[in-house]
């Protein structure tokens, strides 16, 4: 097995467990541990002698004792066994018993090991995601490509396995390709050919059609590395072949639009980007555990199996709100309009003096000007309520439970309570906040001091000019003023 600039290793030393046989003088077993030692040191690999066992057959038991002692291994003996098969002395016949015995021993696994194709993984994750079962498919959901944006962008934060699989591919392939370390140095003769191109021929190998997949775009794309990109110019630095852009194309309207345009607010442009929602801090809070989170999270994106939403998907069923039975139902009236809704949130509302909301926007915006507990306290304590809203409605049509106003203000009151350890504002020294934090039954919450620092004036010399200024905005952006005085 020689290849173009060096031996290629049999693929037996991959494995993780390896039989060496050698004469037993004393010659042969110092070149075998040698050979160990060589392994070592060129491999980074450790050889676990402690897990490894010394085979010595056809002499005594002591000159057996001494090969072990000098192969630092413990002696072992016949039979033994090794991965559930016995390990016995014998000619081809026993030899053949074994080779029956692994595959008695590994029959088990006929028909559970799989390879599972990318897009097949995608689905059974999808399925899993969505309805908590690989094989089963829910009829409401959201576009797997909008979901996987950034948590600020609506999306949920998840990687797309083809991204991740496309991204390991060309690192690999650019390590391949330019890497100096010993396994590189493997490859390179196995998938170049002399002058350093890929070949384009059919190699049986697992990992040659993934970089051969990727290998195009790889080389096609490379350059230099530009690093954050904000002192990149575009057009006047050298980051894209081996000339100034503006030179080599120096008619371009966009260079002429753009003379100082960046790197990184190129690659901004050309990134694909939702439009960032005000809503998501609120709902991926730290206080708000992550299961109330992602249920909140599909009631705001829709994505929920509600009558109406049930009719564009062109089912046909008899629509009834499941609380007040008298309008159909879809999710805007079950979460604020149904008469069941609003005695809950009349009931959540009298304990921080808030009117019923008429839509998420609401929520966000009641607790504004209260103090930092009580703001936490307001988010937890809506969202459970929109959740425990949603699934009460449910169990009633699925299950057949009854109504039960007070068992869900219990479920409210006691999701609320289990989120305390996880809020950390400051309270302010005040009736409204207490009776929020009993009623709740909460602990108090640190309490911000406010130290009051005196402040001196002092007209100023004859000969020196006074000037104060100050300004002040309301918002961020928003409408601002300043102002001078000057004193003599």
């Amino acid at each position: 097995m020689v290849i173009r600039n060096g031996v290629q290793p049999s693929h037996i030393f991959f494995a993780g467990d390896i039989f060496l046989f050698c004469n037993g003088e004393r010659m042969n077993v110092s070149k075998l541990l040698g050979t160990l030692a060589d392994y070592q040191t060129s491999s980074g690999q450790m050889v676990s002698l402690s897990k490894s066992k010394c085979f010595v057959g056809g002499t005594s038991n002591a000159r057996k004792q001494q090969i072990a002692g000098e192969c630092n291994m413990c002696l072992a003996n016949f039979p033994d066994k090794y991965l559930g098969v016995i390990l016995t002395t014998g000619s081809m016949s026993a030899c053949m018993g074994m080779c029956g015995n692994v595959i008695r021993q590994l029959s088990w696994l006929e028909g559970e090991v799989i390879v599972v194709p990318e897009k097949e993984s995608e689905k059974i994750i999808r399925n899993f995601f969505w309805s908590g079962d690989p094989s089963v498919r829910k009829p409401i959901t959201l576009k797997w490509e909008k979901a996987c944006p950034p948590l600020d962008e609506g999306g949920l934060g998840i990687r797309q396995l083809e991204d991740i699989n496309k991204s390991m591919l060309m690192k690999l392939c650019w390590k391949m390709q330019n890497g100096n370390d010993k396994w590189s140095r493997f490859f390179q003769p196995k998938f170049q050919d002399k002058t350093g191109n890929w070949i384009e021929y059919y190699k049986k190998s697992s990992i040659w059609p993934g970089i051969k997949w990727v290998a195009p775009e790889v080389f096609e794309h490379f350059r230099w590395l530009v690093g954050d990109g904000k002192n990149i110019s575009v057009w006047s630095d050298i980051w894209i072949k081996d000339t100034p852009l503006k030179i080599l194309h120096p008619e371009n309207t966009t260079m002429q639009q753009n003379p100082d345009m960046k790197w990184l607010l190129l690659m901004n442009a050309l990134e694909k980007k939702f439009q960032k929602l005000q809503w998501t801090k609120f709902v991926w809070h730290k206080p708000i555990h992550p299961n109330i989170a992602s249920n909140v999270w599909k009631l705001v994106r829709g994505i929920v199996p509600a009558d109406d939403k049930m009719k564009k998907r062109k089912f046909q069923l008899a629509s009834r709100c499941p609380f007040c039975k008298n309008s159909e139902e879809n999710l805007e009236h079950i979460l604020w309009f149904c008469d069941f809704s609003e005695i809950i949130w009349s009931w959540l509302g009298g304990i921080s003096s808030f009117t019923n909301p008429k839509s998420f926007e609401d929520i966000l915006t009641f607790a504004n000007h209260k103090s930092p507990s009580a703001k936490e306290i307001w988010k937890v304590a809506a969202l459970v309520t929109l959740k425990e809203i949603w699934f009460m409605g449910n169990k009633m049509v699925y299950e057949e439970e009854p109504y039960n106003c007070d068992a869900l203000k219990k479920r409210i009151i006691s999701f609320t309570k289990d989120s305390d350890v996880r809020m950390s504002g400051v309270m302010w020294n005040s009736a409204y906040d207490l009776q929020i934090l009993n009623f709740l039954e909460l602990e108090c919450r640190r309490v911000k001091t406010v130290k009051v620092t005196e402040i001196f004036f002092y007209l100023p010399d004859p000969s020196y000019f006074l000037i104060c200024c100050d300004g002040a905005s309301r918002g961020n952006p928003g409408a601002a003023g300043y102002g001078f005085i000057c004193r003599k």
